[in-house]
C-alpha cells in the first residue's frame, strides 16, 4: 500500500523486532493522520529469525510501508543507507523498531524542518527535559563515556542519538562509512546543514525482546571514531577554505555600493532634517548620522519588500552568521528568553502597581515565537501579539491558540486605548519609521498605560569600542538610537519616560563566546571548542552590559502629540 507522493520517509532498521514492529508502525501513522503528514515507512530487515520480515510484509498491506529484505545481519548503519536509497520524501528520519523512540515526539522533530527553521533535528536524551526510563548502572556509565567521545566531534548534548530527522539534502550524495550502529554521529559530522535543533525526549526501556548491544558494537564504535578522526583531519583544509570564501563574500557585500535605484533616499526618520553625514558602508547599507538630532540610520533606506524578505527567510531565527542578520538559534535558546521575559513581565506588573496580570491586557509587538506571551498568560494576563515573520507567527499561534496576528502593528488594527501594557523589545531598530510605530503603539495603549521598550544604544561603550564592527550594525537594523534620541522619540509621541536604564539579558558564557566571534572569530571559536564544553559555561546569569537601553514609559492622559520633533 504505497504512498504515491510522501513528504516524509522514516527508515526503521530491524532485527528480531516482530513483537514490537506493529506497535511502532501504528503509532507513527496515528501521529501522521492527526498532523496531516504524508508519510512512508521503510523497514529494512536483516533476515530476522523471529519473522520480523513477514510481519513487515503484513503491515505493508495495510499502511504505506516499503520492506527491504536482506540476506543476513549486516548492521544498522548499512540498513539505514539502504533505506535512504529507497526513500522518496523530502524529509528523512531514523527510528528504532523496539519502541524505545516514542512516536509522540515526531511533530517536534518534523515541524521545525517543515517550517524552514533548520535542516536537522536531533532528539536528545541529555538535553534539558530529556531522560532515560531505566538503565543499569554499567550501561549508563558506558553511554556517558561513549557520549563524551562523540562530543569531541560535534557540539551537541547527545551525539549518539538514533532518533533524528533531516532534509534529504543533508546526506544526499555523501558517502557514509557504515560500520556499527551509530550512523547518527556520522550524519552530524559529514552532513550539509546550516542549522540544527536539539530537543529533549525520554528514551523508553525495551518491553519485549532483548537488546542487540554487545561488546562487538562497542568495538565497532571505537573503530568508527578512528575513521571520523581521519575524516575531520583530512577535511580541515577544505572547511577552512569554505570559511575563507564565506568571509570574502561577506567583505565584498559590505563594500558594495547600495542599490540606490531601488532604495529610498530620505531625511532623518526622527527630526526630518536633510543634512546627514556619511559614516560607512556595511552589509551593503550606507550608514549616516543626522547632524541635527544625532540619530544613526541607513540612508538610502531599504524598501519594505527588501526588509520583509529578510524576516520571511526561514533561516532568520537560525542563522549561524547572526552578525549579518537574525538570530543564531532563537528557538534553541528558549530558556534564555523565558528567564528574561519572566523578569520583564514582573517589572511591568510592578510598574503598574499590580501583583500579577489578572484582568489586564498585554500586547507584545514583534513577539517572535511568543515566549513572552506564554509567560504573561501564565501570570494571568490577557495576551495578544503581532509578528511579521510568518514562520514565527505560525509557531506562536500553535502554542497560544491564535493570539498572534501576522503582519505589522498598523495592519493588526487594534481598538483605541485597548491595552494596559505594550511591550516592544528590540523592535524600533528594525523599522524605517520608528516614530510612526511608536505613535501607533500609543494609540492602542490606554491613558496611563505602560509601554516597555528596548533598543541598541549606538553611544554605548561596546559600540564606541567596536566601531563599524559593532554587533548591531546588521542588515535587519536600519535605525539606531542613543539615550538622547530615544528620549526625544518617546516625548514626541506623548509618552513620559519615568525609568531609562541599561538593558540586561540572560546569557551564558557560551553565548558571550559566540558573540565574541563577531569581533575575534578565531578566539571565539577556540573558546567555544575548549572552555565552552564545560557545563558551567552553559549556566545562565544576568548581564546588564549588553550595549542596549531599556525604557519604561507611561502614556499621558492628554497626549498633545507633536507632529515631529523641532
Amino acid at each position: 500500500m504505497a504512498n504515491p507522493s510522501p513528504e516524509i520517509s522514516i527508515i526503521i532498521p530491524t532485527y528480531n523486532e516482530g513483537d514490537n514492529l506493529a506497535t511502532v508502525v501504528c503509532d507513527i501513522f496515528a501521529v501522521a493522520v492527526r498532523r496531516g503528514y504524508e508519510v512512508e515507512v521503510i523497514v529494512v530487515d536483516d533476515n530476522s529469525p523471529d519473522g520480523t520480515g513477514r510481519e513487515a510484509d503484513r503491515l505493508a498491506n495495510q499502511f504505506p510501508v516499503t520492506v527491504i529484505h536482506r540476506e543476513g545481519k549486516l548492521g544498522l548503519g548499512s540498513a539505514a543507507v539502504e533505506g535512504f536509497a529507497r526513500a522518496r520524501g523530502h524529509i528523512w528520519g531514523l527510528m528504532d523498531g523496539d519502541r524505545s523512540h516514542p512516536a509522540e515526539v515526531l511533530p517536534e522533530l518534523i515541524d521545525p524542518i517543515r517550517q524552514g527553521r533548520c535542516q536537522l533535528v536531533l532528539a536528545s536524551r541529555y538535553a534539558r527535559g530529556g531522560s532515560v526510563e531505566y538503565w543499569p548502572w554499567h550501561r549508563r556509565a558506558l553511554s556517558q563515556v561513549a557520549t563524551w567521545l562523540g562530543r569531541l566531534f560535534v557540539r551537541v548534548r547527545d551525539p549518539l542519538s538514533g532518533l533524528l530527522f533531516f532534509e534529504r539534502s543533508v546526506v544526499e550524495g555523501i558517502p557514509l562509512h557504515v560500520r556499527g550502529y551509530k550512523i547518527g554521529l556520522e550524519i552530524l559530522i559529514k552532513g550539509r546543514y546550516e542549522a540544527l535543533i536539539e530537543g529533549p525526549y525520554t528514551f523508553r526501556s525495551r518491553e519485549v525482546g532483548h537488546s542487540k548491544l554487545g561488546w562487538s558494537e562497542y568495538l565497532n564504535y571505537l573503530h568508527s571514531l578512528i575513521h571520523h578522526t581521519f575524516y575531520v583531519l583530512s577535511h580541515r583544509a577544505e572547511r577552512r577554505g569554505r570559511r575563507r570564501v564565506a568571509r570574502r563574500e561577506i567583505r565584498r557585500s559590505e563594500n558594495q555600493k547600495a542599490p540606490v535605484a531601488e532604495r529610498q533616499w530620505g531625511p532623518c526618520p526622527l527630526c526630518e532634517a536633510d543634512n546627514a553625514e556619511f559614516l560607512f558602508v556595511k552589509n551593503s547599507y550606507r550608514h549616516a548620522r543626522c547632524r541635527l538630532c544625532g540619530l544613526v540610520f541607513v540612508n538610502p533606506m531599504p524598501t519594505a519588500a527588501e526588509l520583509d524578505a529578510i524576516y520571511q527567510n526561514p533561516l532568520y531565527f537560525a542563522n549561524r552568521n547572526e552578525w549579518t542578520y537574525g538570530y543564531n538559534d532563537y528557538f534553541g535558546e528558549r530558556e534564555f528568553y523565558a528567564a528574561l521575559f519572566e523578569r520583564r513581565v514582573r517589572q511591568c506588573e510592578r510598574a503598574l502597581g499590580a501583583a500579577n496580570g489578572r484582568g489586564r491586557r498585554l500586547l507584545d509587538v514583534g513577539c517572535a515565537a511568543g515566549f513572552l506571551l506564554e509567560v504573561a498568560r501564565e501570570r494571568g494576563w490577557q495576551v495578544a501579539g503581532v509578528e511579521i515573520s510568518r514562520h514565527a507567527a505560525s509557531f506562536a499561534n500553535e502554542r497560544l491558540g491564535g493570539a498572534v496576528r501576522n503582519g505589522t502593528l498598523e495592519q493588526a488594527q487594534f481598538d483605541n486605548d485597548f491595552f494596559d501594557c505594550v511591550v516592544m523589545l528590540d523592535i524600533l531598530e528594525h523599522v524605517a519609521d520608528p516614530v510612526g510605530l511608536l505613535r501607533e503603539a500609543v494609540r492602542v495603549l490606554r491613558p496611563g498605560g505602560l509601554l516597555l521598550l528596548s533598543a541598541p544604544n549606538v553611544r554605548s561603550l561596546s559600540a564606541r569600542l567596536a566601531g563599524r564592527r559593532w554587533f548591531h550594525f546588521k542588515r535587519d537594523h536600519v535605525v539606531l538610537f542613543s539615550e538622547r534620541t530615544l528620549l526625544r522619540a518617546i516625548d514626541a509621541v506623548g509618552l513620559d519616560c519615568f525609568d531609562l536604564r541599561r538593558n540586561g539579558k540572560m546569557v551564558s558564557l557560551n553565548y558571550l563566546f559566540a558573540r565574541l566571534k563577531c569581533y575575534l572569530p578565531a578566539l571565539g571559536n577556540f573558546l567555544l571548542a575548549t572552555v565552552g564544553r564545560i557545563g558551567l559555561c552553559r549556566r545562565l546569569f544576568y548581564d546588564s552590559w549588553t550595549g542596549e537601553l531599556l525604557a519604561f514609559c507611561r502614556k499621558r492622559d492628554e497626549t498633545g502629540v507633536d507632529e515631529r520633533l523641532p
